[in-house]
């Protein structure tokens, strides 16, 4: 699954740049000079080029549902989200419209275009047709290319619409819920700390507290 995420408009020229000069695979225009100063990074496919225009973006990145992105990223190529310079779409939507569903096509729907969602649906019709899933759909397939690719621009355009209003009515939970984010996936990803010896010492109190909340909610 390719990232959703937005680096504005310096980065988008950067990207046709080097698609134009060749360097769309991520080869270097000086060779093995390139190679080495992008490391260990992968050099094939979208994966250098990603790592190279996140490591000189110095502004802000917008994402929807920012800790998957930055939990994906930092798997595949190495790369850590800058967590100051990190805005997260998804949190602003459920913020400001707690009821309503907060993913992507279902946010910039409502709050950009009434078609936003079309590029899911003819997404989905291609998968009913070949019997792909998101697993299994060529990653060069046009419809799926145009559906990566129109999720970085609704995240953009949604950014504009919902990030007023966030800093206007309610700045401080927007901040508790993006810290409170970034915790829930350092978690998610290394597993919670456990006390063992605490919890063996006290299992027989947790059970019996446990026994006791199970019959008064009866």
């Amino acid at each position: 699954t390719m990232p959703r995420f937005y680096v504005g408009k310096e980065e988008g020229q950067r990207l046709r740049e080097l698609a134009e000069s060749g360097n769309s695979e991520g080869e270097s225009r000086n060779g093995e000079a390139g190679k080495k100063r992008r490391g260990d990074v992968e050099t094939r496919g979208w994966g250098a080029l990603c790592a190279e225009i996140l490591s000189a973006h110095k502004g802000l990145l917008i994402a929807h549902n920012a800790k998957f992105d930055a939990a994906m990223i930092r798997k595949d190529l190495g790369y850590s989200f800058p967590l100051h310079r990190t805005h997260d779409t998804m949190i602003m939507h459920h913020i400001l419209n707690p009821h309503e569903r907060s993913g992507l096509k279902a946010c910039a729907s409502r709050l950009v275009d009434p078609a936003a969602s079309t590029g899911d649906r003819v997404l989905k019709e291609d998968f009913k047709a070949w019997g792909w899933g998101w697993s299994t759909v060529p990653v060069d397939h046009p419809t799926y290319l145009q559906y990566a690719s129109l999720d970085t621009i609704l995240t953009g355009q949604l950014y504009e619409v919902l990030y007023p209003q966030v800093m206007a009515e309610a700045p401080l939970a927007y901040d508790v819920e993006c810290a409170t984010a970034w915790l829930t996936e350092t978690v998610e990803r290394r597993g919670p700390m456990v006390d063992r010896e605490y919890a063996a010492h006290h299992r027989a109190d947790f059970s019996q507290r446990a026994d006791k909340i199970r019959t008064e909610i009866r």
